[in-house]
């Protein structure tokens, strides 16, 4: 079973094929909550076996995974959505902007508003139990902290959705569902420098 399979199915993973951009890692997805979540699995020079028994433990344990980032989440962030997130301009439909003020929110209410969209599990070779902390020098890794937060900010940028170095939502953008990243140009607004 060291051999990349183009394709496979997995009992707890689902069916997981061969990533075209990069060697050595499966992509799929699973069912969670009623949604597609992306699923990658991306053995970094370990061997698949490793690889594919922390997804089918990750994926055993999205419950307690979610609500986790969900209060990890909340826990770092609601404060700066209440103080300025909240408020921001969106196109009125005839060429200006209006000014919106949510409501704030409570930790509790913030994390509801939250979603898990995908799951990346990344194995290094040599990882004593799959998972990089600091504390634990053996195990650490920069490259896997670094994809961790990668990972954080995707789920950081479901709970900040509008373009927030202008406070602003583009036009035609949907305040609530905009897909715009925290920090970072909205794709649709060509208004705002890159």
């Amino acid at each position: 079973m060291n051999q990349w399979l183009g394709l496979m199915k997995d009992h707890v993973l689902g069916v997981l094929n061969a990533d075209s951009m990069k060697t050595g890692t499966l992509v799929g997805s699973v069912l969670y909550r009623g949604s597609s979540i992306s699923l990658r699995l991306d053995a970094d020079g370990s061997s698949l076996e490793a690889c594919l028994e922390l997804g089918r433990k990750a994926v055993l344990a999205l419950e307690s995974l979610d609500e986790k980032a969900r209060a990890a989440a909340s826990q770092s962030l609601l404060t700066i959505y209440n103080d300025d997130w909240r408020e921001y301009q969106r196109a009125d439909g005839e060429g200006g902007f209006e000014e919106v003020s949510d409501p704030a929110l409570t930790g509790t209410e913030f994390a509801s508003r939250i979603s898990l969209r995908s799951l990346s599990i990344i194995v290094h070779d040599g990882a004593t139990h799959g998972f990089s902390h600091r504390a634990a020098p053996q195990a650490y890794n920069e490259t896997a902290e670094r994809a961790a937060m990668a990972s954080l900010r995707d789920l950081i940028r479901v709970a900040a959705p509008r373009d927030h170095r202008t406070r602003t939502a583009p036009p035609g953008c949907c305040s609530s569902r905009c897909d715009g990243a925290l920090g970072a140009r909205h794709p649709r607004d060509p208004r705002v420098p890159a």
